[in-house]
């Protein structure tokens, strides 16, 4: 891997070009876009911002939810050596307007004009905003202030990819990539600077630990305004991986049937809940479905057990086929089936649910 996240994301796009880097869902169904598509958009954006004479060391905010504009975006302002601050989309206008303030924010990416609403409700009370640009404007008019992602990227056209690559390369280790905001439960919120050295220093951790390859695929559904996901999804896309961004926490389900994911990254209250909805449905089914269910974990249990002494005899692997065939195949299907590494993070797996998921093979 390179010494900073540019580097990483010029060397990931030179050997993955053609392959799919991002997936949305738009109109009822989804869409793909490759890495060469992702290089394109961060160097139309950053030789875009550029060009409006926004200098390295400045501040540019996202607020949007996942998507893919929000990774090229974050890529091209670090191209052009400004540091993104990623804002949540539940914040209200009060919070917004004091972060924003805080961070001495010169841009704001909005994804629609909904948010582009509030943050023009708090304009006045930043003053170093300069420019206000919408991802997907709808019956925008554009003046001085607020322009669309398109204009934006319209400005930076006419720039080679080795110019990209040349300005992109001009980032150092210990530039700051972006400035993360504490939630503010406890105070007023505090931003914490993040070089690129931090970002790399965290992979280095990752890496050892990681089981993927390119090609791997990774579902992104926890807000990009936290680290949790911010460093997830650019580790994945780093090492090659597609990452898929679902509709929302709600159709999180139908979106993992749906893109048949290799890869989860998630809290511990996603598998909480996860669990409490299988036990619902069992709960739910016939006495023989609730017997069913309750000899499979506990089998599922013992194997958890005996392989990590001596092994499981013939009697107890037989068991556990039959436990997989009739109640872990579908408990699986439910999340894909295709998912070959789960990530519990951000705060303590209750060990009771650990081992839970041990036994059904997860």
């Amino acid at each position: 891997m390179g010494a900073t996240l540019n580097e990483c994301f010029i060397e990931i796009v030179e050997r993955r070009g053609r392959h799919t880097a991002f997936m949305v869902k738009r109109e009822g169904s989804w869409q793909s876009f490759d890495f060469d598509w992702g290089l394109e958009q961060a160097a139309k954006t950053a030789f875009g911002l550029k060009s409006l004479g926004f200098e390295a060391g400045s501040r540019i905010a996202i607020l949007s939810e996942n998507r893919p504009e929000w990774a090229t975006t974050d890529f091209g302002a670090m191209a052009a050596g400004l540091a993104g601050v990623p804002l949540y989309t539940t914040l209200i206008g009060e919070q917004i307007a004091y972060i924003l303030k805080d961070a001495e924010t010169k841009v704001v990416f909005v994804s629609s004009m909904d948010h582009l609403s509030t943050v023009l409700s708090i304009r006045e009370r930043v003053p170093s905003i300069e420019k206000i640009v919408v991802f997907y404007p709808d019956n925008l008019e554009e003046d001085h202030l607020v322009i669309s992602l398109d204009t934006l990227k319209a400005m930076g056209e006419g720039r080679s990819r080795e110019d990209f690559i040349e300005l992109s390369r001009k980032a150092k280790p210990e530039d700051m990539a972006t400035i993360v905001y504490t939630s503010g439960t406890t105070g007023d919120p505090k931003g914490v600077a993040l070089t690129h050295h931090n970002f790399m220093a965290e992979f280095d951790v990752i890496w050892p630990i990681f089981e993927g390859k390119e090609g791997d695929s990774l579902l992104s559904f926890l807000p990009l305004s936290h680290i949790l996901q911010r460093v997830v999804d650019s580790f994945a896309l780093l090492f090659g991986f597609t990452i898929a961004y679902a509709e929302s926490l709600e159709t999180l389900g139908e979106n993992l049937r749906e893109i048949r994911p290799t890869h989860i990254v998630a809290v511990p209250r996603v598998y909480e809940k996860i669990h409490g909805r299988i036990h619902s449905g069992v709960q739910q089914g016939s006495a023989l479905k609730r017997a069913l269910f309750n000899w499979a974990i506990d089998v599922g249990r013992k194997m958890s057990a005996a392989e990590k002494l001596r092994g499981p005899g013939l009697a107890l692997s037989l068991q556990h086929k039959i436990a997989a065939a009739l109640v872990f195949k579908k408990i699986h299907a439910a999340t894909g089936g295709n998912i070959q590494f789960y990530v519990s993070t951000g705060a303590p797996l209750a060990k009771g649910l650990a081992e839970f998921f041990d036994a059904i093979g997860i």
